[in-house]
């Protein structure tokens, strides 16, 4: 018997052994994986994960949440299938709850909130963010990787000061923890908020800053990311050659390490380089090859953005036939899963092209609901406050002494003001008391002499309402009479007026309709035919910068055309309809400095007349050319405020100005001038050095 005993013990040790040889070799196979996808070596991790299975665990084994979350990672960082990657990670968190492994939890969310954004599903985000929170705020690590992920969340959406101070938080925490790889993710994020928010300085400094770590610790993939991204500020700034060098970079990278999904970003910007240097045939080539890689990996967003910029080459070209499909499925998208800004470029392009195939009033919908969006951004808000926020991270600690000691204080003279406070209240309470028993004796003699004389009062004055009455009833008569007369001439008067001024009327827009059909059929189909012929001998000929300049010239040419057909045309304008074709106007200028906003305040009921709207229109057009060509400014502004039956005017830049006294009679300035006096309108001028511009008009409307 215990012969069979001690066998039996024999035995069950034997098996433990053999179970814990089954763990400690499943734990090693997941480890040795997960070093090779941290290493980027995914084809060694896939072959690794390959020995195990799903059915290799039991059903909450810890260990098998471990595996999800390594196939979630090669999910991601490898095939690009981010949707395939959440429902891996989904599983892992399932498995880490069951065995309440908090670490790994507030680390699967943390990862999750960056894939959902990527994915548009910012709800999902959102929460997974949240959920994250209690079990990553007591690791600096961690928690740094929360923030930066929910930073480009917000950062999605268009709240771009937020964004700025999570990525403050975040790079605070890496610095505490001494963490390089990490704390160059904070200055690559911080960079993409600066660079969104147009601080273009201090989106070249972040991004140096986490190049120089990331070339440190040998970093392909992060040095052709922050390569990509500093091509496109210099492509911002117009320095075409260096956004190219960057761009190219990228590439580089992307195909020395065999990642066709990494270039795709590269090639869509040096398309947007060729097409702004007018080489349009390039540019379509690199999107394509782009499309082709986007379509493969069934990178959804992508293909929209792309198909969005072919759009945008054809309309240049007034083949808006071939760019409203690509315009029309990019809106779609947008629409739907879009980030802010997306859904601002896909709606402008889809405007502009129903603009050119003639379907003026659908485009109007596309391009007030644009300009909407885009006022909800409030980029100069935001600017500002991105700034102010910078500012208190590097002084933080010298404020937070100032308050302490400003609180003290504060709480000292509080006390002693409460009771000062409570002294003076009690003795007015006594005073009131005082003086409100003797208003009351006061107000009671009084009312006693009133009663008698107002009932001495009654009887006059119920005789003279009698004699009142008589002499109103025959005063009224009279008044009907005359009423009745005045209203038969003042309205026959008025009839005869009204049917002449409608004649004047559709004499006059006839007389517009054949001006502008005149402009449009000869001069603007002669400029479309000058145009093309040049676009035709370039193919023919090969580039050469004097036709690219005239063609440049030419196409302008034509939209100043559309816009003077469209000002000649109209027998009124509203102010909305004014403010989405002088906003088009500038859009050409949006790419660089100065920022150009356009403000529009109580915009309702307001209707210029053709003669206000043309010359309106030409005074802001001559102040926006002057401030671009002078003023070098970073930011310019034209408010447009309607009050009672006046509009008023106000044109600011924050550029170099100009002494009034030395060049009071430069010819933009008489050109204003004669324009204000036109329409009786009043102006003032207001310049200094270095100190802006200000134009200040006000016109009757």
């Amino acid at each position: 018997m215990k012969q069979i005993f001690t066998l039996l013990f024999i035995l069950y040790l034997t098996n433990i052994q053999l179970y814990g040889q089954k763990i400690s070799s499943k734990l090693a196979t997941i480890e040795k994986a997960r070093k090779e996808i941290d290493n980027r070596e995914y084809k060694k991790a896939t072959a690794t994960l390959a020995l195990l299975d799903s059915n290799s665990f039991k059903p909450t084994e810890l260990y098998k949440g471990f595996y999800y979350q390594q196939l979630a990672s090669l999910a991601f960082y490898d095939t690009y299938e981010d949707a395939k990657a959440v429902n891996y990670y989904y599983k892992a968190i399932k498995i880490y709850g069951i065995n309440q492994s908090k670490d790994d939890i507030g680390m699967a969310y943390s990862n999750l909130v960056g894939i959902l954004t990527d994915l548009k599903d910012y709800k999902r985000a959102e929460i997974a963010f949240q959920k994250s929170l209690p079990y990553v705020k007591n690791n600096k690590i961690r928690y740094g990787n929360a923030l930066i992920n929910y930073a480009r969340l917000k950062l999605d959406i268009g709240d771009y000061a937020k964004a700025t101070a999570l990525n403050l938080e975040a790079i605070k925490l890496f610095e505490q923890a001494g963490n390089q790889a990490r704390l160059s993710a904070g200055y690559f994020q911080m960079g993409i908020n600066m660079e969104t928010s147009k601080q273009f300085d201090k989106a070249i400094e972040y991004y140096q800053k986490g190049l120089t770590i990331r070339k440190g610790l040998k970093d392909s993939l992060g040095m052709s990311n922050i390569y990509n991204n500093l091509g496109i500020i210099y492509k911002n700034q117009k320095q075409y050659k260096l956004a190219t060098q960057n761009y190219k970079a990228a590439y580089d990278i992307a195909l020395q390490m065999k990642r066709p999904v990494l270039a795709l970003s590269p090639l869509i910007n040096l398309a947007v380089v060729a097409n702004r240097e007018n080489q349009q045939q390039q540019a379509i080539k690199l999107y394509e090859e782009a499309l082709e890689i986007a379509k493969k990996f069934v990178r959804t967003a992508t293909i929209k953005i792309i198909e969005s910029n072919l759009a945008y080459i054809y309309i240049n070209n007034n083949d808006f036939e071939k760019a409203l499909p690509l315009a029309q499925k990019a809106y779609d998208y947008g629409k739907e899963k879009g980030s802010l800004e997306e859904k601002i470029a896909f709606s402008s392009n889809l405007a502009e092209v129903l603009d050119g195939l003639g379907r003026t009033k659908e485009a109007f919908s596309y391009m007030r609901d644009s300009y909407d969006m885009s006022d909800s951004l409030h980029r100069k808000q935001s600017a500002e406050a991105i700034a102010e926020m910078l500012t208190k991270f590097e002084t933080q600690k010298k404020e937070q002494q100032i308050l302490l000691l400003g609180k003290e204080n504060n709480i000292q003279k509080l006390t002693l003001n409460n009771q000062d406070l409570m002294l003076s209240q009690r003795a007015l309470e006594i005073s009131n008391r005082d003086y409100s028993i003797n208003l009351q004796k006061t107000e009671i003699e009084a009312q006693k002499l009133k009663t008698k004389e107002q009932l001495q009062q009654i009887s006059l004055l119920a005789k003279e309402k009698e004699i009142k009455n008589l002499e109103l009833k025959q005063k009224n008569t009279y008044l009907l009479m005359a009423f009745g007369v005045l209203m038969i001439g003042g309205f026959s008067g008025f009839q005869i007026y009204k049917r002449r001024k409608l004649d004047e009327e559709t004499r006059l827009q006839n007389e517009k309709l054949r001006i502008s059909r005149e402009l449009h059929d000869n001069i603007g189909s002669q400029l479309t035919f000058i145009s093309n012929s040049i676009e035709s001998f370039e193919a023919e000929n090969g580039t050469a910068v004097k036709l690219n300049e005239a063609q440049t010239i030419t196409k302008n040419t034509i939209r100043e055309l559309r816009r003077t057909v469209w000002l000649i045309n109209q027998p009124e304008f509203s102010l909305e309809e004014f403010e989405i074709k002088l906003r088009d106007y500038v859009k050409p200028f949006e790419t660089g400095k100065p920022i150009i906003n356009i403000i529009t305040n109580d915009a309702s009921d307001c209707v210029l007349k053709p003669i206000t709207a043309t010359n309106l229109f030409r005074i802001i057009q001559e102040g926006v050319n002057n401030a671009l060509k002078y003023a070098d400014a970073s930011l310019l502004e034209v408010t447009l405020n309607k009050q009672n039956n006046q509009l008023n005017v106000l044109i600011t830049d924050n550029g170099k100005g100009f002494d009034l006294d030395k060049n009071s009679e430069g010819y933009g300035l008489k050109n204003i001038k004669a324009r204000v006096e036109t329409l009786k309108g009043e102006y003032t001028f207001s310049s200094k050095p270095t100190k802006g511009t200000q134009i200040n008009i006000s016109l009757p409307i």
